[in-house]
């Protein structure tokens, strides 16, 4: 069979500079995990063959091992071997996740729980001392089966509430963001990027009518300006937020029990700031045989 494929250098040059800029970021924080190349190369040959069989198919028709071997590059034997073992598993919410996420997502969109301005208010943490305006309440309009102490605990090791002189809970942030490690930090990051991937695959490649992705960039700007749009971003993001999770949370409980409940929505917001020009090419390369410098082009 003739060579189909592209080499490297025959890739065209502008899904390369794509790539690359993409991956750089994501192999920082593989290689911060431990993750090498080899197990990458491993992981991504599948996911290789996994994405062509179920996002390319033609139509009326299965996906042929020969035409997955067309499409990525892997040998029609590893093919068969690898189109075996796609894993279907649902990838389910961490339980804790979900339930952490519901009662934070309650706290900050239920105006019972909130002060004139739209904050979070400081709950007590017993409902003998503060009623419905308490964390065990809290906890318990979300769930009866988890106890509150479990929740405290876990979100003062995560960072999310600190306990104020007065002995109440305070959300330190606006939303569920655990400030150390953790499954909950993990899930989000994994989701999040995705799902911003996704949306922005889909518009790229026109798959689809265009999905929401707007975005405001400028590159000459002074520290003190980034100072100012980093806050005003937080403060307008933070306000969006609330009002979709509100409207969320009330369309989630007419949804919950109709049959046709079967889609899940992702909505964000980030604000990125850097250097215009790339540090990251103009660090030391240390190797055992010699120790060179990579310079960038002025």
């Amino acid at each position: 069979m003739a060579n189909q494929f592209l080499r490297l250098e025959e890739a065209p040059e502008a899904a390369f500079k794509t790539a690359r800029k993409i991956l750089r970021p994501l192999v920082k924080f593989l290689i911060a995990r431990g993750i090498t190349y080899p197990a990458l190369v491993k992981l991504l040959k599948a996911i290789y063959v996994e994405v062509a069989v179920n996002e390319f198919p033609l139509e009326e028709k299965g996906a042929t091992d020969s035409r997955v071997s067309m499409l990525t590059g892997v040998h029609r034997a590893e093919v068969k071997r690898l189109v075996e073992q796609i894993d279907h598993i649902e990838e389910l919410v961490p339980p804790t996740v979900s339930i952490g996420a519901q009662i934070a997502a309650r706290w900050i969109s239920d105006s019972v729980y909130q002060d004139r301005r739209g904050n979070p208010l400081p709950l007590s943490r017993y409902a003998s001392d503060g009623g419905e305006l308490s964390f065990e309440s809290l906890v318990a309009c979300i769930s009866k089966d988890i106890r509150a102490r479990s929740i405290l605990d876990e979100w003062l090791r995560l960072g999310v509430v600190e306990v104020d002189g007065e002995k109440r809970v305070c959300l330190k942030t606006k939303a569920f963001v655990p400030r150390t490690g953790g499954e909950e930090k993990n899930f989000y990051f994994t989701q999040n990027l995705h799902d911003h991937i996704a949306v922005s695959v889909n518009n790229l490649l026109e798959e689809s009518p265009p999905l929401l992705e707007r975005s405001v960039y400028y590159n000459k700007l002074t520290s003190a300006s980034i100072e100012t749009l980093q806050k005003l971003s937080t403060e307008v993001g933070m306000r969006a937020v609330q009002e979709i999770n509100r409207m969320a949370i009330e369309l989630d409980r007419l949804d919950s029990r109709r049959p046709d409940a079967e889609y899940r929505m992702n909505f964000g917001i980030y604000f990125y700031h850097s250097p215009n020009h790339d540090t990251s090419l103009n660090k030391a390369v240390v190797s055992e045989k010699k120790v060179g410098r990579i310079r960038s082009k002025k």
